[in-house]
């Protein structure tokens, strides 16, 4: 039976979406995520080697070995030796004892994995249970546990030995799936590189005005062969374009920048190398991506959407934002009840007193001056990197003491745990010069005047019908900022939900 990828991917979506972890499990699902991403670095390192996601490897080994690092990951064979079951002989070169990465990256090859051309939810979905195999799915109709033990998916049946199956055995090892969502929780950068393969949802509909115009704001156009196309033209790549992240293409994204004078790359793993050259040639390009870092945050998220939309030949994505800039506001409806008591000091009178964006050098100066240090009166996390921790950051001299209150009266109102919860702790930056996204006027953020929190759910181009801020749990996040005289975007443009700015339209 010749089982395809596309056959079973819209199943995967499906389930992958539809998936919950049974409370009896949760536990258990932390644990194994947590032991997982305490060993990130060994799993680097095969990603080093093989261009596969880390955590594509550590899932495999997390099934396949329960993380024991001195076994074959091909079949959990001793390091000592090559292995003598299936597969014989491997590694093929090299002599025992084997390191774990040098036999990992050959059990990765062996299996062709290092030749997934795009890795998404459901490629991963597939790749895993064929590595496991599908006779649970094609011989006795359940959804494999190798992939959704511990879930809402999977009640009983299993494989006790090899070749002898049990309806009534239950799976105590949990499943790779609920797995990669707590990883997910741990590392916001994986649900970016594993984007799910399921089509976006039909925007719906609104009054006339209320939507920003719509445009891609993906990057399809801009994937590994383009990389490869444009690097072959520079010349510093001259293999196949066959959309792998091989060798030959990682010493030419290396070459690329050192051109770029980027040495920061040394150490970084696969994936990380290929957003890097694709920010290093946005750079090229004269599109603005911030830091070449491979690090994909909203900037970085705008430089690939704007290279892509060059490719196909559209100057929207570029310029919608001058003509969205030229409409009257919207009016934010006003609460529902007065706010309740707090024992924070209420803002000054005169806070509300913020220039208009086009008064914006007269009233602050000079982008990029007259900063100082704002400390968040409650921890805070990249948004794109959550294990990074925020302590502070610059904010113009003016807006500091409002800023600070305004985040002491949400530390007041919501306490921690419920900050966590709705994501209010997800920092998306202040200070940044440089243009708007969409736009050719400077963005608030050159004064430091602007703060975007959870880009991530609240997206550039999303309007109220999709972004999370727009739900009724962040009135009360809005008020506070208002009452300081701060607009939200979200609110005024139905645009940019993530964005706060002292400054008027």
């Amino acid at each position: 039976m010749s089982i395809k990828f596309e056959d079973f991917r819209d199943a995967y979506t499906g389930l992958w979406s539809a998936m919950t972890v049974r409370p009896d499990w949760t536990q258990r699902v932390t644990d194994a995520a947590k032991r997982i991403f305490a060993n990130k670095n060994n799993y680097h390192s095969v990603e080093s080697l093989t261009g596969v996601h880390w955590f594509v490897v550590a899932l495999i080994h997390q099934m396949e070995a329960d993380l024991d690092f001195g076994t074959h990951l091909h079949n959990g064979d001793p390091l000592t030796a090559r292995t003598c079951n299936e597969p014989v002989g491997r590694p093929l070169s090299g002599r025992p004892p084997f390191l774990w990465s040098d036999s990992a990256a050959d059990a990765i090859r062996f299996d062709k994995l290092d030749q997934v051309p795009q890795w998404t939810l459901e490629r991963m979905a597939f790749q895993l249970e064929k590595y496991n195999g599908f006779r649970s799915r094609t011989e006795h109709h359940i959804n494999t546990p190798y992939l959704w033990s511990g879930t809402n998916h999977y009640d009983r049946g299993k494989f006790v030995r090899d070749n002898v199956w049990s309806d009534t055995a239950v799976s105590r090892q949990v499943g790779a799936m609920p797995i990669l969502r707590e990883l997910m929780k741990l590392d916001a950068s994986i649900a970016e590189v594993l984007k799910s393969e399921a089509p976006l949802p039909a925007a719906a509909g609104g009054a006339p005005g209320t939507q920003p115009p719509v445009t891609a704001s993906d990057d399809q156009d801009f994937d590994l062969k383009e990389l490869q196309r444009r690097l072959q033209k520079l010349p510093l790549y001259r293999d196949e374009i066959d959309g792998i992240c091989g060798p030959h293409t990682r010493d030419a994204i290396k070459a690329l920048l050192i051109t770029r004078q980027n040495s920061d790359w040394l150490g970084w793993p696969a994936s990380r190398l290929l957003i890097a050259g694709k920010q290093a040639l946005c750079d090229l390009d004269g599109i603005e991506v911030g830091d070449i870092d491979g690090i994909v945050g909203p900037q970085t998220q705008y430089a690939f959407s704007v290279y892509a939309a060059r490719s196909r030949g559209d100057k929207t994505v570029e310029t919608w934002r001058d003509e969205e800039e030229k409409k009257p506001p919207i009016v934010p409806p006003p609460p529902e009840s007065p706010p309740p008591a707090s024992n924070v000091v209420p803002p000054p009178a005169r806070a509300s007193n913020w220039p208009r964006q086009s008064e914006t050098t007269a009233f602050y100066g000079e982008v990029g001056q007259h900063q100082t240090k704002l400390v968040f009166p409650y921890p805070v996390c990249l948004a794109w990197e959550t294990s990074t921790i925020v302590k502070s950051t610059s904010c113009h001299e003016k807006v500091h003491d409002a800023a600070f209150r305004i985040l002491t009266r949400v530390l007041d109102h919501y306490g921690l745990d419920k900050i966590r919860e709705l994501r209010l702790d997800r920092f998306g930056g202040c200070l940044n010069v440089r243009r708007m996204r969409g736009g050719s006027a400077w963005s608030m953020h050159s004064w430091g005047i602007a703060f975007d929190f959870d880009p991530d759910r609240n997206q550039l181009r999303w309007g109220r019908d999709k972004a999370a801020f727009a739900r009724p749990e962040y009135e009360k996040w809005f008020e506070l900022w208002e009452e300081e005289g701060a607009i939200s975007l979200g609110r005024t443009r139905n645009f940019d939900w993530m964005h706060t700015q002292f400054a008027r339209l």
